[in-house]
């Protein structure tokens, strides 16, 4: 499966959780949980696909991850979510799930240094439900997180049409190099927003 491939897997994944996300239907409405399903497959072959493919090693730094490949860190995360998505009768089940796939999104973030040791120590331990403070602590940094990609956004949108519009061969190396870099901050930051919504 080469990464054009997963690429589409990853673009058809993600509108499918865009449009459960934007659903009015109750969470246990059955064409919701048909589109849950739906999701569920979908990431998985997605996960599947990457795993085969071997996007990521352990020998290599986050450095050496292609800015197109970063988006992929994200696939376990939206599994987790999904799995808490799930109304049955096997809830217990299907949250074990979900934790073993947040913990491995977190335990790969940690490996390529994400986030460091303090932080995975933290995001592993649960927070005390009456610990207002930390809850509130963690909602503010996940609103910082989303102002800076936001700003993000709006820069990679100007970067796009300088280059769209042309220039010399430096220029449009140079618009290339700024946009790559922008890409790589934009994922970089969406894996700390993800990481940072997740509370044991």
């Amino acid at each position: 499966m080469d990464a054009l491939t997963l690429g589409d897997l990853y673009t058809d994944a993600l509108k499918l959780y865009s449009a459960l996300e934007n659903s009015t239907l109750d969470s246990n409405d059955k064409k919701k949980q048909e589109l849950v399903a739906t999701c569920v497959t979908k990431f998985q072959d997605l996960w599947r696909g990457v795993d085969s493919a071997k996007v990521f090693s352990r020998n290599e730094e986050l450095d050496d991850v292609a800015t197109s490949d970063l988006k992929f860190f994200l696939t376990l995360y939206y599994l987790g979510d999904l799995q808490e998505r799930i109304v049955d009768t096997n809830r217990v089940h299907n949250l074990r799930n979900a934790m073993r796939c947040f913990q491995a999104f977190m335990k790969i973030c940690h490996d390529y240094s994400v986030i460091s040791e303090k932080e995975y120590d933290q995001l592993i331990t649960p927070i005390n439900p009456t610990d207002r403070a930390a809850r509130v602590e963690r909602l503010k940094k996940q609103k910082e997180v989303q102002a800076q990609m936001a700003e993000l956004t709006e820069k990679k949108k100007s970067i796009s049409r300088t280059i769209q519009e042309g220039g010399t061969e430096k220029e449009m190396e140079e618009r290339e190099t700024e946009y790559d870099g922008t890409e790589r901050k934009y994922w970089l930051l969406n894996m700390m927003g993800l990481r940072g919504s997740i509370g044991f």
